[in-house]
């Protein structure tokens, strides 16, 4: 079995220690920051045992940001704006990069985890970009927010 099954394994196994009926992991997990996806969504390696990693996408919990695959240039425009205060966020502070993940759960596809997002001051990222409004709440794939008022044919 290679080492990133068996990383993904403990993983899994660990964020449902507890907490089978809801899969959730209340946290908090420290991770640094590898990768940022787009304005609600970053890679991190996450600190889940001693000595073990493991990279996982991690949606920022509670809040959704304009798409960069949008057809409208200006929610395009706006994502990437998005994006980029989320990376200066999350590199903020005296230990940039790395962040705290809180109420981690699993997403709705797979593949990637829900948290709230601290960075290495303290702030929530999501509570920043919410304040900015550079997001809007997001309270399930039904709510998503226009972010284009344009006329469709």
């Amino acid at each position: 079995m290679s080492i990133c099954r068996i990383t993904a394994f403990l993983f899994l196994l660990l964020s449902s220690v507890g907490a089978p009926a809801s899969d959730r992991l209340s946290g908090p997990v420290d991770a640094y920051v590898i990768g940022i996806v787009d304005g609600d969504t970053l890679r991190v390696r996450a600190l889940v045992w001693l000595d073990q990693t493991v990279a996982v996408s991690v949606r920022l919990r509670g809040i959704d940001t304009p798409e960069r695959n949008a057809p409208c240039a200006l929610e395009r425009d706006l994502a990437e704006k998005a994006r980029a205060r989320l990376e200066k966020l999350v590199f903020a502070g005296p230990s940039g990069g790395m962040v705290r993940l809180r109420q981690i759960s699993r997403d709705k596809y797979g593949g990637r985890v829900v948290a709230y997002v601290d960075n290495s001051a303290g702030v929530s990222v999501g509570d920043v970009l919410l304040t900015e409004e550079i997001a809007q709440p997001y309270r399930g794939r039904h709510t998503k927010p226009v972010w284009c008022k344009t006329a469709r044919p």
